[in-house]
């Protein structure tokens, strides 16, 4: 058999002179591969093609298709739909979020610890990949996802939000570890509807990345809590319905990847050029590599003694080029030095912004991008706009967590560096920004003898605690750990509630602490020194 590619056309030569024409075209969502059209000889009878997926060019295109959807056979006129995900198939994201709410008492100088416990989650994509048995109808390769979290800033004109959106199966971890972080006393709730949606034709949308290379770090200085402040002045600029997001979607990256990307970047530092990830430079530079050696070559061959030859070399050294990068090394920081031996983190930093003004989006959106100058070190972010007709993908994305860049390339963040991502409000900025939802007064855990339920006990109200509603309860009778000696001891006990207008003492020590006692067989005296509703309500 002959096989030849013309165009988007494979054309087949058989040994009895049948010829297959193949169209190869997949397109981005619905894409028909391919149709088998049979040339027959004049005079020959009808024959049945080969099913085209038992042919092994055929198996490689489907193979290699990246286009999701559906891929449609024609052989012979018969028609059969073949769906993608018999192929390959990848998981949906089982994630939980959580609203924290902060206190004064918050600290940031660890936050770094809790990027460390992200980039912990890596998973190489052998590890991630799930092969199947095909004649059992399961998919040949599933992909489950990366463990992707989430820190996210929701800002309306009268409210600051703050949420993680985490795996499932790895919230724990990282809620155990905020709370050591952060401060003991910080509320954080789940939100079982998820986060409102936004509308894409009154979105504006821009995203961050690095001005440099990734080896290059910013500033990650621990002792203030930059650049909070300055992104936190975008809800002075919001009206009405105005919505404003951030969101630092971070995802574990691989270790020794970096390690060997980061080298990459430092020989070619030594060599006098500096690094740059995009293809355009690696491009260039290689072509700038070549003629350049092509020229120092021939130099040196018209240099015939030692002292020449070095000379030719420290003429070499004193070029632009290697005097900028010999400069860059020795303005390198400390941050940006310990970068290429850290934990890294891939990163897309996405900015949206909700608003029936398109100017007044706009200006929140540039605000929430400027913050970032305050922490320019050896890198810096830069912002770079979405294009009005991706908006409702980009929007997506964020909504989804899938990593969608328009740079198509994420930045790679030290564990240093997105501890910068990670931080909370304290007590300055609570007061300044009274929009914060934070939870001004510290709460204090039930005693475990007021939430006993295996005992009787008479109900003394509901209590919230950091974001769960419990009853408290007072025990009647002896428990393991006190007698019903002391047990009465505590009900004898003198105790007063105290609290604002509407907070519920009436309703709790006034009716239903009352009630209880009197259903118990003590007896209560009550007097309501109101409007006589206490007492309304315990008849």
């Amino acid at each position: 058999m002959i096989t030849a590619i013309i165009g988007s056309t494979l054309y087949r030569l058989h040994e009895g002179g049948r010829v297959d024409r193949i169209e190869l075209y997949p397109t981005l969502y619905h894409a028909q591969l391919p149709v088998v059209a049979t040339s027959q000889r004049r005079g020959s009878g009808p024959r049945p093609s080969r099913p085209l997926f038992r042919d092994q060019l055929a198996g490689m295109l489907v193979k290699s298709a990246a286009a999701a959807g559906r891929f449609t056979r024609r052989v012979s006129g018969a028609v059969e739909s073949i769906p993608w995900d018999r192929f390959y198939r990848r998981e949906p994201d089982d994630y939980v979020v959580y609203e924290i709410s902060p206190t004064p008492s918050i600290r940031n100088n660890q936050a770094y610890v809790l990027a460390k416990v992200m980039a912990s989650f890596y998973r190489s994509p052998k590890e991630r990949r799930r092969w199947g048995n095909p004649a059992m109808g399961e998919t040949i390769c599933t992909d489950r996802s990366p463990y992707r979290c989430n820190f996210r800033i929701v800002m309306r004109a009268g409210s600051v939000n703050f949420y993680l959106l985490l795996p499932r199966d790895k919230a724990g971890e990282v809620l155990r570890k905020a709370e050591a972080i952060y401060d003991a006393g910080i509320t954080i709730q789940e939100i079982p509807g998820g986060l409102p949606r936004l509308d894409p034709a009154k979105v504006f949308c821009t995203e961050l990345s690095y001005r440099r290379h990734d080896i290059f770090s910013l500033a990650t200085d621990k002792d203030n809590n930059y650049p909070l402040p300055s992104m936190l002045t975008t809800v002075r600029t919001l009206e009405g319905d105005d919505v404003a997001i951030f969101d630092a979607l971070l995802e574990p990256y691989d270790r020794r990847a970096w390690v060997k990307e980061a080298k990459e970047a430092h020989d070619l530092l030594e060599k006098g050029y500096v690094p740059d990830a995009s293809l355009q430079h690696k491009f260039l530079r290689l072509v700038h590599q070549a003629f350049e050696r092509a020229r120092y070559e021939l130099l040196e061959l018209t240099r015939f003694t030692a002292q020449q030859k070095e000379q030719l070399a420290v003429w070499r050294r004193e070029q632009s080029s290697y005097r900028e990068a010999a400069q860059i090394r020795e303005e390198m920081t400390p941050a940006s030095k310990r970068k290429p031996g850290e934990d890294v983190l891939k990163g897309w930093l996405r900015i949206a912004v909700q608003s029936e003004d398109a100017g007044r989006r706009r200006d929140a959106a540039y605000t929430i991008a400027n913050a970032w100058k305050d922490i320019s070190g050896n890198n810096e972010l830069e912002r770079y706009d979405v294009p009005p007709k991706w908006t409702a993908r980009y929007l997506d994305a964020i909504e989804t967590r899938r990593g969608f860049s328009i740079r198509f390339r994420p930045v790679k963040l030290s564990t240093d560096e997105a501890g910068k991502l990670l931080q909370l409000p304290g007590d300055s900025l609570i007061e300044e920004f009274p929009q914060i939802q934070a939870r001004k007064v510290k709460e204090i855990s039930l005693p475990d003898e007021l939430t006993r339920e295996d005992v009787r006990s008479v109900r003394i109200g509901w209590v919230t605690e950091r974001g769960v509603r419990k009853l408290a309860r007072q025990p009647l009778e002896a428990y393991p750990g006190s007698s019903q000696a002391a047990v009465y001891d505590a009900l004898c006990t003198a105790a007063f509630g105290q609290g604002k207008q509407g907070s519920g003492k009436s309703e709790g020590y006034g009716t239903v602490y009352a009630y209880d006692m009197v259903m118990a067989g003590f007896s209560v005296i009550l007097i309501d020194t109101a409007d006589g509703q206490m007492l309304r309500n315990f008849v």
